[in-house]
């Protein structure tokens, strides 16, 4: 298990002084809340749930109100020949009499003709005030089709959130366990820069007092030289993993104030192809969202093809109409009369030039290409499963065998440093086993971030976020 401890010889070498150590689960949520692709679909999600309430809200009934002015240019004068033959009769000369204005028409030559014009003859102006309620009583099935397509675009939105999700925490997961590893090569390669340093001074000494060679004195320089390099390479990737991790955590932290804390977990993690196969086909939310891309597939075909059905409505309306001459007149009572409806109706369109065949024909064909890439994509994803299934088992076996070579290169160094105690052996020897050793656990290091990338690849795919 690497356990990372940031010593006061690292901190000095890097330059960082009371730096901060990070968790894992403060870099995640920083990761989360800063993911543009998490943002993005957040806000796709808003507007699926717009479109279920828009779809849901065109089944209620629809109220609107109107006002219409209108003003005659010219209008057609009638003649009433067969007025003048039977003139008025009583009941119509007690009606105009009520009315000073034209009752003095009534003696006048012309008069009665004059008064059947300005009551029959259309005014130049005409006003409408209305308020109308329309309920859609069928409307094709469009709503409920449509509810259920915007409903379908919500799962399958959610199914996409959560394999972003996924995946933003994977990449950031090993980024963590990528840094944890750089700060423990950096303590390693220090260790062994130190060794390497001890190494030399003791074949200087050696060679000054002639108990040791020359070539035993530049070999331990070579050591030591080699131990410099790869202390500045751990140091360098281990600036680089910092530097990454708080660009996707999203903290202003500089590179000297910042440190994670942690380790990397070394549980043996074991499953057969088979129910890793099992778990993708019923968990993974990528192929969740294929499958509802079919099932909008055939919401879409059923749309098409209720455009070939009627639409029933029913409603009301409550009017007031005006006519009148002069403006003035706009204001009075006589100038407007109610005009109060029911009504139920339905329209149903028999021919609309073949437009409506061709839309379900595209439906169709949109629905074929759908179920075709569905198909491609199950089958690209078992062919991933299997290959990532194959690498995590890989990667397993390698990190047990890093193991054993660990316990090996211990194993062989107590025995070098017994043996050098006892003079059977020389210090060159001795930091060849100490070598092998530092190689041994930079190894493991190696082994163990390789097992955890294989293994949140192959959880990733079987919709599985526990790591």
């Amino acid at each position: 298990m690497v356990r990372t401890k940031v010593t006061l010889l690292i901190l000095l070498v890097i330059g960082v002084s009371g730096a901060r150590e990070y968790t894992l689960d403060w870099i995640l949520r920083g990761a989360f809340s800063t993911s543009h692709e998490l943002r993005a679909i957040e806000q796709e999600m808003y507007k699926a749930d717009a479109q279920v309430s828009e779809v849901i809200g065109t089944a209620f009934p629809e109220v609107s109100a109107s006002f219409n002015l209108s003003h005659s240019l010219k209008q057609y004068t009638p003649s009433i020949p067969e007025f003048m033959e039977t003139g008025f009769s009583n009941d119509s000369v007690s009606f105009i009499q009520q009315i000073p204005q034209r009752a003095s028409l009534l003696n006048e030559p012309g008069g009665s003709e004059s008064i059947m014009r300005s009551l029959t003859l259309p005014k130049q102006n005409s006003a409408s005030v209305s308020l109308s309620i329309t309920q859609p009583l069928y409307s094709q099935g469009k709503v409920a089709i449509g509810v259920r397509s915007a409903k379908l675009q919500q799962s399958m939105l959610m199914c996409r959130y959560q394999e972003a999700r996924l995946r933003v925490k994977g990449n950031t997961t090993m980024l963590f366990y990528s840094t944890l590893v750089a700060q423990n090569n950096v303590e390693i390669e220090h260790e062994n820069l130190e060794l390497a340093q001890k190494a030399h001074d003791l074949a200087v000494l050696r060679y000054e007092v002639g108990v040791g060679s020359e070539l035993d004195t530049l070999t331990s320089k070579l050591h030591l030289e080699n131990a410099y390099v790869d202390l500045a390479e751990a140091e360098s990737d281990l600036k680089i993993a910092y530097e990454t991790l708080i660009r996707r955590s999203g903290s202003r932290t500089s590179v000297a104030d910042f440190s994670v804390k942690g380790e990397i977990p070394n549980h043996n993690y074991d499953l057969t192809l088979q129910d890793a196969m099992e778990r993708m086909d019923e968990y993974s939310p990528v192929l969740s969202e294929f499958r509802g891309a079919a099932e909008l597939a055939d919401e879409r075909v059923k749309f098409a093809r209720s455009d070939y059905h009627p639409v029933l409505f029913a409603g009301a309306s409550l009017s007031r109409v005006g006519q009148f001459d002069d403006f003035d007149n706009f204001a009075q009572r006589e100038t407007w009369f109610d005009d109060h409806r029911v009504f139920i109706g339905a329209t149903w369109t028999i021919f609309s030039g073949m437009q409506r065949t061709y839309r379900l024909r595209q439906a169709h064909m949109d629905r074929s290409v759908v179920y075709l890439r569905k198909m491609e994509n199950e089958q690209n994803f078992e062919i991933k499963m299997k290959s990532a299934y194959e690498r995590f088992k890989n990667s397993q076996r390698r990190l047990q065998r890093t193991v054993n070579i660990q316990k090996l290169a211990d194993r062989g160094h107590s025995v070098a440093a017994l043996s050098y105690e006892n003079g059977l052996v020389t210090i060159l020897e001795l930091r060849n086993a100490q070598l092998e050793v530092k190689k041994a656990r930079i190894a493991h290091n190696s082994a163990l971030l390789d097992y955890h990338a294989a293994l949140i690849e192959l959880k990733i795919l079987m919709g599985d976020n526990n790591f």
